[in-house]
């Protein structure tokens, strides 16, 4: 307590040496309720906790600048950072509030009883002298909690480890700790024993590779791998060619083991026709395989249950086969991006070789005299079918993974007010770092296969569509048109060319929005929306489709489509905002408590999306049902009528 007012105060004593004298004012003086930064008095308050120590607080870590400045303005614009005393150097040291994810307290025990004050003598609240003296925590020394890791000691950017589909394996991989590691690594230190690299993703022994996210296992052989992804690729070549060519024997249908089965099959077949089943598993196939790249063409950042189901269901769709045999870390990024590539041609290519043989034998025993290009020419017409499903099926997902050859993270190794510097790292491939020559040359081997797939199949699409756009629009078949049937059958006459744009479309959302770089991945989220909006309001004024179904679930999926990527933005942006500056400022910048809460609501206005779209679907087929025509028994369609070549009428009726 304060002594009375007519007391005079009392003479310190001769052995307590004088207050150091307060350091001047920062330019512009904080609020006095605002607490400084600086190393303030352990048990004081008021006053005392004005004292000036040479040593920073737990909970902050000093850093060195020869910057004079007395005070700096926190991101949030709250607080002040006050500069100790200068160095041996004539630089200021600033002390820092301990970034998020990793711990700032002095390893001296004695470190939270007292400080180091400028006359170097060590006190606690009680006056009392300690003979160490205390440290301040520097940025080296922070401390990395585990599942968090960081690529540089001179960074205070603390990057959480990813499970990889796999609850906890981040925080099994990433150990973190205080030692960074040895020169010449990018965080090793942070990371168990068994693992190294971005993140902790790679295998420290050698020929292993990153089985469930938290375990090696070893590589196969390259050899035994190439092998057995051949001979599965020939197995299911050789399986389809004996289930086509059984399906052909109407005779067999009434054998007793295998009629059953191929009459159930006629059955399926007929049901497919008259529902019009092919365009809807189209329809639903392309909402697939945009859906879920959204974690990995577009770094959302979802709620953790959702985040796993999205990252299993897109391996899924994804269709990389190379991951399961020539993983990262077994096989060079070039090989996997070769092979993947490649393979589908090859089994395309050997289609047609074994097609052609048939077609030539067939001819030599019914003493039938061709040359060998009607033979090709047949046997290219024959298989234009399953090549159209092919690559409907496979370039979305092809065309993704030879885009994600631009696709780097990067990660901040040290940074100050005047620059930033960063280490980036292939996504798909921790081994291979960015902006290198290793990078350069699968760069060039990537523009090359981009010529051979996503530009080829629309090039291949467009001239498809040019060469049966007149016969079409004649209603005149050709063989040809039969041929390429299912780019077509769907659409009504005049857009019977609308599946070029629709590929034009998935290419462009799953593969092309990757030229953006990854320190933008929003203005991925925004170009996606732009591109779903406008294209739901074209496809609902157009109407392609032929059946009032069909385009009630194309507009419907596509409608669905934008919520999940408005939502998916949305929770990516309140993660970044949580990340950056704290969930209470998250909040108040986008209104909601936590992701969870932003992708209930997406999934609330995707059901009331669906729901609005049944009823209208139900109220389309009841007002059509009204309608008399003649329909065919087998779709429940009105049948499309086609002349043959030299016909000018359908039918002549005289009386």
């Amino acid at each position: 307590w304060p002594p009375p007012p007519s007391t005079p105060p009392s003479p310190p004593p001769p052995s307590q040496p004088p207050s150091p004298p307060p350091l001047p004012p920062p330019p512009s003086s904080p609020p006095s309720s605002l607490h400084q930064y600086r190393c303030p008095h352990p048990f004081g308050d008021g006053a005392d906790s004005d004292k000036t120590c040479d040593s920073c607080t737990d909970g902050y870590y000093e850093r060195r600048s020869s910057d004079d400045a007395r005070a700096r303005d926190q991101p949030d614009g709250t607080e002040k950072i006050e500069a100790l005393e200068r160095d041996a150097d004539g630089r200021y040291a600033y002390c820092y509030p301990c970034p998020p994810h990793a711990n700032c307290t002095a390893r001296d025990a004695a470190r939270g009883a007292g400080r180091r004050l400028h006359e170097d003598s060590v006190v606690t609240g009680c006056g009392e002298k300690l003979a160490e003296p205390i440290v301040s925590v520097t940025l080296s020394t922070i401390s990395v909690a585990r599942g968090y890791w960081r690529a540089s000691a001179d960074t205070d950017q603390m990057i959480k480890c990813d499970d990889r589909g796999y609850v906890g394996s981040g925080e099994a991989r990433c150990i973190g700790g205080e030692d960074f590691g040895p020169n010449g690594t990018i965080g090793s230190g942070y990371c168990d024993s068994n693992f190294r690299g971005p993140e902790c993703q790679l295998c420290s022994a050698a020929n292993h590779h990153l089985a469930d996210g938290s375990s090696c296992e070893k590589c196969w052989e390259p050899g035994e791998a190439v092998g057995i992804v051949a001979a599965i690729a020939v197995a299911i070549c050789v399986a389809f060619g004996l289930l086509a060519w059984v399906y052909t024997k109407q005779s067999w249908r009434n054998r007793r083991g295998v009629g059953p089965p191929l009459q159930l099959a006629d059955r399926v077949a007929a049901w497919c026709v008259s529902t019009g089943l092919k365009p809807k598993l189209k329809i639903l196939l392309g909402f697939f395989q945009v859906c879920f790249v959204l974690s990995t063409t577009y770094s959302a950042r979802l709620p953790k249950d959702s985040q796993k189901a999205f990252d299993k269901l897109s391996e899924a769709i994804a269709i990389d086969w190379t991951a399961v045999f020539l993983p990262p870390g077994c096989t060079d990024f070039k090989v996997r991006l070769i092979i993947l590539a490649t393979l589908p041609i090859l089994i395309i290519a050997l289609l047609m070789l074994v097609g052609i043989g048939i077609r030539l034998k067939h001819w030599h025993a019914t003493s039938e005299r061709r040359r060998v290009s009607d033979a090709i020419r047949r046997v290219v017409l024959d298989l234009t079918p399953l090549i159209l499903i092919l690559v409907f099926i496979l370039v979305p997902s092809i065309s993704a993974f030879i885009f994600r050859s631009w696709s780097c993270k990067a990660y901040v190794v040290s940074h100050s007010e005047e620059s930033w510097k960063y280490v980036s790292f292939l996504k798909l491939d921790a081994n291979v770092q960015c902006e290198t020559s290793q990078h350069t040359d699968i760069k060039i081997l990537a523009a090359f296969l981009l010529i051979l797939w996503p530009v080829g199949s629309l090039v291949l699409f467009t001239l498809l569509a040019v060469a049966c756009f007149k016969a079409l629009q004649r209603k005149m078949p050709t063989a040809l048109t039969r041929a390429t049937a299912f780019l077509h059958t769907e659409y009504k006459t005049r857009w019977c060319w609308w599946e070029v744009l629709e590929l034009l479309r998935k290419i462009v959302l799953v593969g092309m929005i990757l030229v953006i770089p990854e320190r933008r991945s929003f203005l991925r989220f925004v170009v996606a929306t732009l591109i779903c909006s406008v294209y739901v309001v074209v496809l609902a004024v157009v109407k392609p489709y032929k059946r009032i179904e069909d385009h009630v679930l194309a507009v419907g999926t596509n409608l669905v489509l934008l919520l999940v990527i408005l939502g998916a933005s949305w929770t990516t942006l309140f993660e970044s905002i949580k990340e950056d500056v704290g969930a209470d400022q998250a909040e108040r910048f986008l209104g909601w408590p936590n992701s969870e809460a932003a992708f209930g609501v997406t999934i609330f206005l995707v059901v009331g999306a669906l729901v609005v779209f049944l009823y209208g679907a139900l109220l389309a087929a009841r007002r059509l049902a009204k309608i008399h025509k003649i329909r065919l028994v087998s779709t429940s369609q009105p049948p499309e009528l086609t002349l043959a070549r030299g016909l000018t009428w359908h039918l002549f009726n005289s009386h």
